[in-house]
């Protein structure tokens, strides 16, 4: 996942407030829908991923984002425990990532390269 966002730097961020066209249509939307245009910028890469015939970048986005909804729903239904674990941020951030990673690529792996599920 390292070169996925590794290339999404402070270069990146300079360049997305370049003054141009690039510029324009990214305020549009950062205007209009209220999300900052870094994640904007995810979001079309993960468009330009699926529309790439490369598979690698598909599962690498899949991975990330099936990650991501699923801290969201966790806190989302824990919320009120969460408040009391001082600790949570740092946990989240050093444990919870691998394992999801871990359950999610082997439930995918699993999932879509059986031949009955298909």
């Amino acid at each position: 996942a390292g070169g996925m966002f590794g290339s999404l730097g402070s270069q990146l961020e300079k360049e997305l407030e370049k003054p141009g066209p690039v510029n324009d249509i990214l305020s549009f939307c950062e205007e209009k829908s209220g999300i900052h245009r870094r994640y904007i910028v995810y979001c079309m890469n993960c468009v330009k991923a699926i529309e790439s015939p490369s598979k690698d970048d598909d599962t690498q986005w899949l991975i990330y984002w099936v990650v991501f909804a699923s801290l969201q729903l966790f806190e989302a239904c824990t919320l009120s425990l969460v408040y009391y674990l001082p600790l949570y941020p740092l946990i989240k951030v050093s444990v919870v990532p691998g394992f999801c990673l871990r359950v999610c690529y082997f439930t995918c792996d699993v999932g879509f390269a059986n031949p009955a599920v298909l």
